[in-house]
């Protein structure tokens, strides 16, 4: 049976928060509902935190999530999409620095400009490639486990709200508000 909001009120005057240091640590992080809008992303200091800013929002507006579960999968896909930029950008490089290595040695002929031209951009290549010497076979493996751990992601929390919807349909909104209310009533009685 769900309790009123008044018997609410009484249970949590009885709560005097963590007692022990590793439980002051834990809701320290209470207020925080994930960890993808924190001051330090995971991106890098060469990749475009406002793409990666608005990638987020754009997730977290389509998906609306409700709880850590579908908060951690928001993560996971943000982040496989991430490494799967990261990636295409290091496959883009290493095929750059295969090819600028071909221009060089048949720039025998060409003008000292032309092969300084090569050179940088030779430089380039590899600083981007990050001096991975990578294969074409290696890439396009971590490129199917991304891409399988991100699908997985998306079909999890697509399968979520799918029966969430399905739950609300039934229940009426006014149900499913209820339902939640009920839930929520019981975590703090119980928990």
């Amino acid at each position: 049976m769900p309790s009123s909001p008044e018997q609410n009120r009484k249970n949590a005057l009885k709560s005097t928060g963590p007692r022990s240091d590793r439980g002051k640590a834990i809701v320290r992080h209470n207020n925080l509902k994930h960890g993808l809008l924190a001051t330090k992303p995971p991106v890098l200091c060469t990749e475009n935190r406002q793409w990666f800013d608005a990638m987020v929002a754009g997730l977290i507006e389509k998906y609306q999530p409700r709880d850590p579960i579908e908060y951690l999968l928001i993560e996971t896909i943000s982040m496989g999409w991430l490494r799967l930029r990261r990636l295409w950008g290091i496959e883009a490089a290493v095929g750059d620095v295969a090819i600028l290595k071909i221009k060089q040695k048949l720039s025998g002929k060409s003008s000292e400009l032309e092969k300084r031209r090569i050179t940088k951009q030779l430089t380039e290549a590899e600083t981007s490639a990050a001096g991975l010497s990578l294969s074409g076979e290696q890439l396009a493996r971590y490129e199917r486990l991304i891409s399988l751990q991100l699908n997985d992601a998306i079909e999890k929390l697509e399968e979520i709200k799918r029966k969430e919807r399905e739950l609300a349909a039934s229940m009426g909104l006014l149900g499913i508000t209820q339902f939640m209310s009920d839930r929520l009533s019981y975590d703090v009685d119980n928990g």
